[in-house]
């Protein structure tokens, strides 16, 4: 896992400073080369995973400076794509899988990418004859999990693992890109809260012609189509068939010349990836999660103990502390592209945890969206059912009321999404602000792009309810928002996160052959996953619960310095309407629920710091 940085028409100092900015992403070695032919600088910032040797190191250059890579990444069978290559005359120098990925890049091109499983940010210079005056492949993998940050315009081209990396210079905020963030709490690829920036989306690659700065971009991977309506499934054979598929992704993770352990949190995706790395390593795992005594539902801390215990792990517990000045400031500092996932703050407090004993650390990821593990899409089915007999008139009138309700209220989100229809209510249940919330609030929201129209536009048209709504998170939800949030808390402590639940075989099985029966049923949800957590741990074990690594943030938020968090949001008052930020964190304090919108906003006005966007109204 690293940092990546280029630039078409950059120098050498410059990459070093960009370099240097990524060192969280890559503290072992920080390198960066010039082509001798081509007006290209690349750079690397490395954390050591795979051969720990220098031979491991990046930008990594072949064919005399014809080839070379920087990767930011794991490609998981790596040694099975090494043995192909061999077996067609490629010799290898080193035992890296950067090594592998550029040789198959040498042999295969872009169809490289479908034969390897794992997680990539990958930009490869290319100036072999027929390239004409020389290329840059670009690729993020198929779900999404590593980020890719692009800018082309003003005669160059650059990317990067984060925004912060980039070139310094005038900035200015996306109004389309704002407008999205604050509906979602993220910003969805290919947007980017920065004006001229982009993301590369999951499953795609793109090919820079040096010469002419143009770009084409390609899709290579997309979820796989739902089973046929009415097909037949055996349930025991799909059981097997996940619990086999699991162990495999599990067992390529466990690969590492460095320690690993598991984030366990206590519920069934990580229990189920624990008992499987169990199951898989020679010695007893390590297990890492945080605690949240005195907060119900929040504290997962004994099941995961008991979890560990089961599994004969050696297992480390972290209480999370309260957003004082100091807690703030520290992760506050790591903000780049902003994220309102409150949970990102215990994310990085496991991740530190975990980094004093181990490099590497596995965790539950995808499993919800897999097996529809989320409360909206059981909601959701219960909606359809229920507006079969509810006169429309009324449901509309709920719509109406609800939006006239100040935010925070309780079930004002639930009332808002009834008027909208089963397919649209989690559109109209996002945890920041809606189309009417935001209304008066945010000064340049009129005529913008709403989050809600965008969810919509990104619904799969295919499929039964339940298969449309888990489809539109892994789409959307899953990488620029969990992914993203992992990926920045996890590497601002130089730690590498894996996620066994998102190996595409396992997407590939769970969309294309487990009916949406087989994961939501009336009496529970994900229930195939329950029914191997049934197999592997005994009765008296809970695989109900489902909570991740989320933080008890309205407390926090009541008990915390107001005073830091005014500062926090400073650079983005000035986009919204006087008096209204101060009159929800009143209301706030009041009862109301507002945390995810405080801290969306306190996020917003951290990035633009630490981005450098203008304080004012410079939207572009």
């Amino acid at each position: 896992m690293c940092g990546i940085w280029g630039k078409v028409g950059g120098t050498l100092e410059e990459g070093q400073a960009c370099v240097g900015r990524l060192i969280h992403r890559g503290p072992d070695a920080q390198e960066v080369w010039a082509s001798a032919t081509h007006p290209i600088v690349l750079g690397h910032a490395r954390l050591a995973i795979i051969d720990l040797s220098p031979g491991g190191r990046q930008p990594m250059v072949c064919d005399e400076g014809k080839l070379a890579i920087v990767f930011n990444g794991e490609v998981y069978n790596f040694l099975e794509v090494r043995r192909e290559l061999e077996g067609l005359g490629e010799s290898f120098a080193g035992g890296s899988d950067t090594e592998v990925v550029l040789k198959a890049y040498r042999r295969w091109g872009p169809d490289c990418l479908r034969r390897f499983n794992g997680m990539w940010a990958m930009a490869i210079f290319d100036a072999r004859p027929g390239t004409g005056g020389g290329q840059v492949f670009l690729a993020r993998d198929r779900i999404g999990k590593k980020p890719l940050y692009i800018r082309l315009g003003d005669g160059t081209f650059e990317f990067a693992s984060e925004v912060k990396a980039f070139t310094p210079g005038p900035r200015a905020l996306d109004p389309e890109a704002l407008s999205l963030y604050l509906g979602l709490g993220y910003v969805p690829a290919p947007h980017c809260l920065v004006a001229g920036m982009r993301k590369l989306e999951p499953g795609t690659w793109s090919m820079l012609d040096v010469e002419r700065l143009t770009l084409e971009t390609h899709r290579y991977w997309d979820l796989p189509a739902p089973p046929a309506a009415g097909a037949r499934a055996e349930e025991e054979d799909l059981l097997a068939k996940l619990e086999h598929l699991l162990l495999e992704a599990v067992r390529l993770r466990l690969i590492s010349d460095v320690p690993l352990g598991v984030f366990l949190s206590g519920g069934v995706d990580s229990s189920l990836v624990a008992a499987a790395a169990a199951r898989t390593s020679p010695t007893p795992i390590k297990t890492f999660t945080i605690a949240f005594p005195g907060h119900g539902r929040f504290d997962e801390s004994p099941q995961a103990r008991a979890v560990a215990a089961h599994l004969g792990a050696i297992h480390q517990e972290l209480t999370g502390p309260p957003l004082s000045e100091e807690t703030v400031r520290e992760w506050s500092a790591h903000v780049d592209e902003p994220l309102a996932d409150a949970s990102i703050l215990p994310t990085f407090w496991v991740s530190r945890l975990a980094r004093q004993a181990v490099t590497v650390a596995l965790g539950g990821d995808g499993g919800d969206e897999l097996f529809a593990g989320y409360r909206h899409y059981a909601q959701a089915v219960r909606y359809a059912e229920a507006m079969g007999w509810l006169p429309a008139g009324l449901l509309g009138l709920a719509g109406r009321l609800a939006g006239v309700l100040p935010p925070g209220v309780r079930g004002r989100d639930t009332l808002l999404g009834l008027r909208a229809g089963p397919e649209a209510f989690p559109a109209q249940t996002m945890p920041c602000f809606d189309r009417p919330s935001l209304h008066g609030f945010w000064r340049g929201g009129a005529g913008r792009l709403a989050a809600e129209d965008f969810l919509m536009s990104q619904l799969p048209a295919a499929g039964d309810l339940v298969a449309r709504l888990t489809r539109l998170d892994l789409r959307t939800y899953l990488p620029d928002d969990i992914l993203a949030k992992v990926d920045r808390a996890s590497m601002a402590c130089s730690l590498e996160c894996r996620s066994p639940w998102l190996d595409y075989r396992l997407v590939e099985f769970a969309l294309g052959e487990v009916p949406s029966a087989l994961k939501l049923t009336p009496q529970r949800s994900r229930h195939l996953q329950r029914r191997l957590f049934e197999r592997w741990f005994p009765d008296r074990f809970d695989h109900s619960r489902k909570q991740g690594f989320a933080p008890p943030l309205d407390d926090l938020l009541r008990a915390s310095p107001a005073a830091l968090w005014r500062e926090l949001m400073g650079p983005a008052l000035p986009l919204f309407a006087p008096g209204k930020v101060g009159a929800l964190w009143a209301a706030h304090q009041h009862g109301r629920r507002n945390g995810n919108r405080l801290f969306a906003l306190a996020m917003l006005g951290r990035a633009m710091a630490n981005l450098g966007l203008p304080a004012a109204s410079a939207v572009a």
